[in-house]
């Protein structure tokens, strides 16, 4: 039966068409079989020719053995390993991605060297896989604010602003250099996260914005910890 699985997760992932559902599906049909036999199954694929195979062993193990995530340790270094020897943006962006899901304080000096990557889908799987662990990946989070990809500077500036107790003048620094982002819902991240430190600057911002009837709620609820509205 696990064979059967597996190789439905392999055709899926080697098909010629894309059918991002059906991919998943057997995915999550192969995830729930127990965990050390998934792994031996999976595990062959990380040093397989075919980058498409090479990325399915990420997708697979990041939900081996569900909550409880008995295989973590284990699935972490063999991800490291790849990523050592891996060159193809799509793999290392499954691998990015898959830490999402495993919540490992290594997630930080696993990605760290992928945060100034050619490929912005990488730096945005980077940022991705960092949120879950924001508190340990702050300078990380900082430099992928400032990126050229309005996407990944939108997640890292939420990151910082939402996902993170963490207040420094460096962090702060971050979010009020984002307060003039040319992308709308960076600049409403950065006003809500200094609006949570109290930080003053953003209140400029704050008021435009709604004075402008922005659609974003981010600068209501800014207002309101900023105490310029109840």
């Amino acid at each position: 039966m696990d064979h059967d699985l597996l190789r439905r997760a392999v055709e899926e992932a080697t098909s010629s068409t894309i059918d991002d559902a059906a991919y998943w599906n057997a995915i999550s049909r192969l995830r729930r079989r127990e965990p050390n036999e998934v792994w031996a199954l999976i595990e062959p694929f990380a040093t397989d020719d075919d980058p498409r195979l090479r990325a399915l062993v990420p997708d697979v193990l990041r939900f081996v053995g569900g909550k409880e995530q008995p295989l973590v340790a284990r699935t972490v270094q063999l991800l490291e390993t790849m990523l050592a020897k891996e060159a193809t943006p799509s793999v290392i962006e499954s691998i990015a991605l898959a830490f999402v899901d495993l919540h490992d304080p290594s997630a930080t000096e696993v990605l760290r060297p992928f945060v100034t990557h050619g490929d912005a889908g990488v730096r945005g799987a980077v940022v991705h896989g960092l949120l879950p662990i924001a508190d340990d990946a702050i300078p990380e989070l900082i430099a992928l604010s400032k990126d050229e990809s309005e996407d990944v500077r939108n997640w890292a500036t939420f990151g910082l602003g939402s996902q993170t107790d963490v207040d420094t003048p460096e962090l702060r620094t971050a979010l009020a250099e984002r307060l003039d982002d040319l992308h709308d819902e960076t600049r409403a991240e950065a006003a809500l996260g200094l609006a949570i430190r109290k930080d003053p600057r953003a209140i400029p911002v704050v008021v435009r914005e709604l004075e402008n009837d922005s659609p974003w709620t981010h600068y209501a609820e800014a207002a309101v910890l900023l105490g310029l509205a109840s």
